[in-house]
């Protein structure tokens, strides 16, 4: 048996991605890597586990301590050390700071939910930018310190699942603009997602929208290697839009697929070659999973494909999703489909082509066969 992974995170429509600053001047960066977690600036907060941030009590007091202490051990050399008792925080004139705050602490504990997306930035251009996932629910307050700071005193966070990685300076510019304001947690706008989406996910789909990346580790990217590739993302593409429409006899082989349009089945393309570079294929059908599913086969293996296909030996799963998902089904469908009506000649041309393209630039996308 054949199996291919697509290895595609499937996210909910409402998922959401962050900005979370890792301190003032982003000098928590080193330890918010280091400890996995998105560090809130505020020591000796004291948060009781397990209860959301709404419901803390004296919350405003616990800010309003924290904020003091912060300050404190910023310029303790000229001020008296602060007082630890939280009864002494409780009758203070109402402020612009601590609303603030409290915003902070509900949208990083309360509004980002497990799998949200959290976008970490340090504070050098050529320093890595990390993104990741929430993997605990809000209320499992982490517990960090920050002795070059804060001494002994804790400060609160949240565990991360960290998912990639990549230099400051090569995130969007609206994503850069954001980031650059004096925010400490912010939800970010729909219209930088894609990007981060394409980023943290070599493979996503997220409503109508599906979308898939093919890295490429060769230092040289040639002319006819970029044209290779995407003769065989129109190849597919022309016959997934045949199947879709129940036009079996309007299979075709590479060399007619190659320069077919396809309509809305054709994928936006978004390219970043570089040594490692990516192509990222979008698009608002199942164009792109189909596409990484037979791409894994041609170059991993080749012509047999098409006689294990007509075997009923090629299945096509996603590990990161139910075996039921629809999406998975109605790929395996396609791919199968496609491999059965090719046959082994038209077929065996893609491979040749795909695994040329792949030596050559160590072009590789999301999904992974298992035999």
């Amino acid at each position: 048996m054949i199996n291919v992974d697509l290895r595609t995170r499937i996210l909910p429509e409402d998922h959401q991605v962050f900005f979370a600053r890792p301190g003032a001047q982003y000098r928590l960066y080193p330890e918010v890597v280091d400890t996995s977690s998105v560090l809130i600036d505020l020591p000796f907060l004291e948060l009781q586990p397990g209860v959301p941030i709404e419901d803390q009590p004296d919350l405003d007091a616990r800010i309003r301590r924290s904020r003091r202490l912060r300050t404190w051990y910023r310029h303790r050399d000229v001020e008296d050390e602060p007082s630890r008792d939280l009864a002494e925080y409780q009758n203070y004139v109402a402020d612009v700071g601590v609303p603030q705050l409290r915003a902070v602490l509900m949208s990083c504990f309360d509004r980002a939910k497990v799998g949200d997306l959290a976008l970490v930035v340090p504070g050098s251009w050529s320093a890595d930018a990390l993104i990741g996932e929430f993997d605990t629910v809000g209320t499992d307050f982490s517990t960090h310190r920050v002795p070059r700071f804060y001494g002994r005193e804790p400060i609160t966070g949240r565990s991360v699942r960290w998912l990639a990685k990549q230099p400051r300076r090569l995130l969007d510019g609206e994503v850069i603009d954001i980031v650059q304001k004096p925010n400490a947690f912010v939800l970010l706008p729909r219209s930088v997602r894609q990007h981060l989406y394409s980023w943290a996910y070599q493979s996503y789909v997220i409503g109508d929208q599906y979308s898939a990346r093919f890295d490429v580790s060769e230092a040289r990217y040639r002319s006819i290697d970029d044209l290779l590739l995407q003769a065989f993302f129109n190849f597919i593409a022309a016959n997934t839009k045949a199947l879709s429409e129940g036009r079996d006899r309007d299979i075709v082989g590479f060399q007619d697929g190659a320069f077919m349009d396809a309509g809305d089945f054709n994928m936006d393309l978004q390219t970043e070659i570089r040594s490692p570079g990516f192509l990222n294929l979008s698009s608002l059908r199942l164009t792109p999973l189909v596409v990484s599913a037979l791409f894994a086969l041609a170059v991993q293996v080749g012509p047999a494909a098409v006689t294990a296909a007509a075997a009923g030996e090629v299945r096509i799963g996603n590990s990161l999703a139910p075996t039921t998902d629809q999406c998975v089904v109605d790929v395996n469908e396609q791919a199968i489909r496609q491999l059965r009506l090719l046959g082994l000649d038209r077929w065996g041309e893609a491979c040749e082509k795909a695994r040329r393209a792949s030596q050559n630039t160590g072009a590789s996308g999301p999904a992974r066969v298992n035999r």
